[in-house]
């Protein structure tokens, strides 16, 4: 909860049901734990992608695990406008390149496999 009082207190929570009555229960669900004002309540990305809404497009073989993020900036620190972009560009250079580096060698050990079944 922020500062002393929840949303909860302020706000009466809306009736998802009615809000979204074209989506399926179980996309109800999932938006229902996704909309939640307490950080400490909501969902997590990681516990997002195992909700039963996603099971048809999950590929578990498939999907990058990636460390949590850690913020460069220090709190104590002033950043200008320019810096912090400058800092984002440069993360996500770094993060690009290690996942490009990542599926080339997915792809090369998925054509290695192919190669052996089908020299068996």
């Amino acid at each position: 909860m922020r500062g002393d009082l929840s949303v909860s207190e302020v706000l009466p929570r809306s009736d998802f049901s009615e809000l979204f009555s074209e989506c399926s229960p179980i996309a109800r669900d999932l938006l229902e734990k996704i909309f939640v004002y307490e950080p400490e309540v909501r969902l997590t990305a990681d516990l997002a992608i195992s909700h039963e809404y996603f099971v048809k497009y999950r590929e578990p073989n498939d999907e990058p695990v990636t460390q949590p993020f850690m913020d460069p900036l220090n709190d104590n620190e002033t950043y200008t406008t320019e810096d912090i972009r400058k800092l984002m560009f440069e993360d996500i250079v770094v993060k690009g390149e290690e996942i490009r580096k990542e599926l080339r060698t997915k792809r090369a050990n998925l054509l290695t496999d192919k190669d052996r079944a089908a020299a068996s």
